[in-house]
């Protein structure tokens, strides 16, 4: 391995450094309301399935924007590092 590639170790700590990232905007504007099961499972049922417009491709665009690295992190994390080999 060059010296200049990154270690497994290295890899998995940004892997995990970048999933925290993830999960930390995925829940933030964060607002908790106590909901009883039946009230919650009652608005569970009232989503509705699919509305594809401009506002909802733009956020399917930017959640693989956003999960693209983490997937490249997990993979270079998993095969133990990256190897140039030319």
């Amino acid at each position: 391995m060059n010296k200049n590639t990154p270690s497994k170790k290295k890899i998995g700590f940004w892997l995990l450094l970048y999933l925290l990232f993830v999960v930390y905007g995925s829940l933030l504007p964060f607002e908790y309301r106590h909901h009883s099961l039946s009230e919650a499972l009652a608005l569970f049922r009232q989503i509705p399935y699919l509305h594809l417009g401009a506002g909802s491709r733009a956020d399917w665009v930017a959640n693989i924007l956003l999960y693209m690295p983490l997937g490249f992190l997990a993979v270079g994390w998993l095969h133990g590092g990256w190897s140039h080999t030319g």
